[in-house]
């Protein structure tokens, strides 16, 4: 985004690369019989529906919140979907938690409500006039689209699990929920009267970065299928929260001068990755 000055964000090119390259792994998959795969319409509908809501409005609304406060802010703050997600699993999925697991799902929740708290203060002492009013009105809205991704995103990956659960095959799983989100991109896009300017927009400020975020943001998906093809999705979902300690180091050596890696932020991170290792410690 830093590269293109704010005239695109990639997403569309992700998106792209996140087909492509899903669809390669799946068709080696198939090449080598390296996973049982047997069709259902019904599974299929279910990884439909997890790719629009993760990978399609979830996307989307966290790349709108970066846009507005950040990486390692928005990453935090998107961080609170395992806890939707262990309600999802908790009362649709019948998955169970026991005492310390519990506790790690609650230190999660406190990171959260810390950095949300922090972050609002600080927004709000910026709500002046001027430049920083307008600057505080966007960090708030950023905040909140951060929090409604989150919920997106946790329902979603509920749903995958209900997919894996009647069809399961990881591979296809992560590819159909990519071409679903691209679906829901063009459809977007075309109904805003955007997708010429778009895609003539991403071509011309295309560069190796959204390659590259469309590389990781297809082997994380898969990662996470294969997981939760494995072991119970609230277990799988707490354990990637761990990314913002990731998002954290890259935003430091990457967006030096640019990126306020405040207090909140890094306690934030440090009660993230407590309460993970206490939920994967008590597996």
């Amino acid at each position: 985004m830093t590269r293109t000055h704010g005239k695109s964000n990639g997403y569309l090119i992700t998106v792209i690369v996140n087909v492509v390259l899903l669809g390669l792994f799946f068709g080696a998959s198939r090449a080598v019989h390296l996973t049982p795969f047997h069709l259902s319409w019904k599974g299929m509908l279910f990884f439909m529906l997890a790719g629009l809501l993760t990978s399609g409005f979830g996307r989307l609304l966290l790349f709108a919140s970066i846009d507005k406060i950040n990486p390692s802010r928005a990453s935090a703050l998107k961080n609170v979907a395992p806890v939707f997600t262990v309600l999802f699993a908790l009362i649709l999925l019948n998955e169970h938690l026991n005492l310390w697991e519990g506790i790690g799902i609650l230190l999660l929740l406190i990171a959260i409500f810390l950095q949300t708290v922090m972050n609002f203060r600080k927004s709000s002492g910026r709500l002046t006039t001027g430049k920083f009013e307008e600057k505080g009105r966007a960090e708030w809205i950023g905040y909140l689209v951060a929090v409604f991704a989150a919920l997106i995103f946790g329902v979603g990956q509920g749903i995958r699990k209900q997919g894996l659960s009647m069809l399961n095959n990881a591979f296809f799983g992560a590819w159909v929920g990519a071409l679903t989100a691209l679906c829901f991109q063009i459809v977007f896009l075309s109904l805003q009267g955007r997708l010429k300017e778009t895609i003539v927009q991403n071509r011309k400020y295309l560069n190796r970065y959204f390659v590259l975020a469309g590389v990781f943001s297809s082997t994380g998906p898969l990662c996470f299928f294969l997981g939760a093809s494995l072991i119970p999705v609230s277990f799988v979902s707490v354990i990637a929260a761990v990314e913002p300690l990731v998002t954290i180091l890259l935003s430091a050596m990457l967006l030096k001068g640019e990126e306020d890696l405040n207090l909140s932020v890094w306690i934030t991170a440090i009660l993230v990755l407590f309460g993970t290792m206490i939920i994967v410690f008590s597996g």
